[in-house]
């Protein structure tokens, strides 16, 4: 018995013998079809073989190699199971009687990790799935065979499963389904076959039939007008954390199995969603114990918990689901929503309730829906023009608004603007425009297209001038739009947009009016006729703020005012204004003055301060080296408590007990400070 020298890698003499023996064994077996994989983790690697051979069987015998583990922290293991034993090297009769395989993985060391094919022998034509299950994810190694993913220390049989598939046409491509180097080993599938969308786009440019059809995540399938494609089996759409895949049906799609689609959804927060099919039911939610489901009652603005898993889930609809865990909501049912789709009886109750008019729908199509393309095409009725999503920033539940008609949107979430194209299942916020009369929506398949990065609609044809303002307290941000087109009135009008609050105490929150409404975006007719508009601000908690102009375009300069310290400044040059506020809700703290492109701002600098306020006997005590001048003393709430004009070196204002803000105007001084009386 002897060791290499190299202490990485150890040999008994038996465990030479055995190996030698194995590999002259498969030496002789000359019609093998061989698979190598290995798994790496940068700097050691480890893998596990699977061969295919007529005199193999399928549980453990002469063909098959037990794993010898290394069980060193810097090595990464994989191996398969036949028997329970766990294997390295494992003999397989045929793909026919074992297209399935565990593939287990071991690692004593969190990290990232390389999945890789190394070796395919025989196997031409053959796709070779890998599946992880906890991400929701396959990929064909026969195709790209490096998959990455990281992992906590484990030693798993639960997490890889590896597919052979003989029976099944992939397809990757961005063609019509007559494009055979499109398809895996350039073959047009036959009638009977089953078909995957692995990737790209499938447009069926003809009629033609399928047994099964799986659309795996992000994948795309286009049916053209007048063509029809008729699925004699089962239609499966699949999701991931990238995506889900998407149908655009034009034409005819016929299914005459079960329809299944997936929606994978992340654990920890409220997800808005909508079926996107017929007689699904709350089980797509509620099938695991814990998970909960709310849909919501406009008359009395409230929700209702949905409790248990019989519910059909009605089309165009909007549900709120919150899942324990990260899942996967699967909706089964009957056929696919597609053609005209009619949301009626949106309802605005009463005349009192702030919230009242807002309605919970959903995009009804397995695609993106143009909400912008069903404003312009004059389809909604006693609707405004704006859709409003639930959002989430970290840990923080905020609003996202998309104008339709000014084709304007926040992007409190963190990302970039949100648009009118609803991805495929969301619900959104819609809100009828009056008291007491119904609203109605009408889609069609011209409003449908395929999800893509950035989409965006055009813009307005008529020129909008833009300012966007933010709050932001270190950790959460919120936003408002003011919108400047000739087209667009100073009254509330379609150009408008309401604000919807966020009720998490740490997001603040900033706003227009328009009359009695608050607005997060605000169209006006122009600058001139706007040249001072008061911004609200609201926060739950007591902090320090900052204001910033995050885009400012076609319009000279926007300066903030502060009345409450008699402060202003110039946001035009990307500089933001700090301040501090106790919990507040209110339009008369902060004004903005704006100016055209051609004219120019007059900016007051605040001096250096050279008075003092104090509390003395519990009393304000005002010095200032200034005899004349004027002191405000102002409550939490920005309002005015009393107004004294200076008559000395020394002023004395007698409080009760509270918190006030104090602000001196005098000749060559503007001073400002929170004062507590205890």
């Amino acid at each position: 018995m002897y060791f290499h020298s190299n202490n990485r890698i150890k040999f008994s003499g038996f465990i030479s013998i055995v190996c030698i023996l194995l590999f002259n064994s498969n030496a002789r077996c000359g019609n093998s079809n061989v698979v190598r994989i290995s798994v790496s983790n940068g700097k050691n690697s480890d893998e596990t073989i699977i061969l295919f051979n007529p005199s193999a069987s399928n549980g453990y015998d002469a063909y098959d190699s037990q794993k010898m583990f290394n069980n060193t922290a810097s090595m990464p293991e994989i191996y398969t199971i036949a028997d329970g034993q766990l294997l390295v090297i494992n003999g397989l009769t045929s793909i026919a009687t074992s297209p399935t395989q565990i593939l287990g993985f071991k690692t004593l060391t969190a990290g990232n990790f390389t999945i890789t094919a190394t070796q395919i022998n025989g196997l031409a034509g053959i796709s070779i799935i890998l599946e992880d299950l906890f991400l929701h994810k396959t990929q064909n190694l026969a195709k790209s065979p490096m998959y990455s993913f990281t992992s906590d220390v484990c030693n798993t049989t639960n997490r890889f499963v590896l597919h052979f598939n003989t029976s099944s046409a992939l397809w990757n491509g961005t063609e019509n389904w007559s494009k055979a180097s499109n398809w895996l080993n350039a073959s047009i599938p036959s009638s009977g076959t089953d078909v995957v969308i692995e990737s790209g786009e499938l447009t069926c440019n003809n009629n033609y039939k399928t047994a099964d059809l799986t659309i795996n995540p992000t994948a795309k399938l286009t049916i053209n007008t007048n063509d029809t494609l008729y699925i004699q089996g089962n239609l499966a759409i699949k999701s991931n954390d990238l995506g889900t895949g998407t149908i655009v049906d034009n034409g005819t799609l016929i299914v005459s199995g079960t329809t299944t689609i997936e929606q994978y959804v992340t654990s920890n927060r409220n997800w808005y969603i909508s079926s996107p099919i017929s007689e699904a039911t709350s089980n797509s939610v509620k099938s695991v114990n814990g998970n909960k489901m709310w849909q919501y009652n406009e008359q009395y603005t409230s929700w209702e918990e949905i409790l248990n898993n019989t519910t059909i889930l009605e089309p165009r609809k909007g549900y709120v689901a919150n899942v324990l865990t990260d899942d996967t909501l699967i909706f089964v049912g009957g056929n696919l929503n597609t053609g005209l789709q009619t949301i009626n009886n949106l309802k605005c109750t009463g005349t009192s309730k702030p919230t009242r008019g807002f309605n919970l729908i959903g995009n009804p199509y397995i695609s993106s829906l143009n909400w912008g393309k069903a404003v312009a095409d004059g389809l909604t009725e006693n609707l405004e023009t704006t859709i409003w999503y639930r959002t989430q920033n970290g840990s923080s539940y905020v609003f996202d608004t998309y104008n339709a008609t000014s084709d304007k949107g926040t992007h409190n979430y963190g990302g970039t603007d949100v648009t009118g194209i609803i991805p495929p299942m969301q619900a959104v916020w819609v809100r009828v425009d009056a008291d007491n009369v119904e609203g109605s929506v009408t889609f069609n398949n011209a409003m449908r297209s395929h999800p893509t990065v950035g989409n965006k609609l055009k813009a307005d044809a008529n020129s909008s001038n833009v300012v966007r303002l933010q709050v932001a307290n270190g950790s959460s941000s919120d936003e408002t739009i003011l919108v400047f087109n000739s087209n667009a009135s100073n009254g509330y009008d379609s150009w408008d947009s309401q604000k919807m609050f966020a009720e998490n105490a740490d997001v603040p929150q900033i706003y227009t009016t328009v009359g009695d409404e608050k607005v997060v975006i605000n169209g006006l007719e122009s600058t001139s006729t706007n040249s001072s508009i008061p911004l609200g601000f609201k926060t739950a908690e007591a902090g320090t703020f900052t204001i910033s102009a995050t885009e400012i375009n076609g319009v000279g300069a926007v300066v903030l005012e502060d009345k409450l310290l008699n402060k202003t400044q110039d946001l035009t040059g990307s500089v933001s204004y700090t301040f501090t506020s106790d919990i507040v809700d209110n339009t008369s703290r902060f004004a903005l003055r704006l100016k055209a492109n051609n004219s120019t701002t007059n900016v007051t600098d605040v001096l250096e301060s050279t008075i003092a306020i104090v509390v003395q006997n519990h009393s304000i005590v005002v010095i200032t080296s200034q005899t004349s001048g004027t002191i405000t003393v102002y409550d939490l709430l920005g309002r005015v408590l009393e107004t004294k004009t200076i008559a000395g070196t020394k002023t004395v204002l007698e409080s009760p007990v509270g918190v006030y803000f104090v602000n001196i105007q005098t000749a060559i001084n503007i001073e400002t400070k929170k004062i507590i009386i205890e």
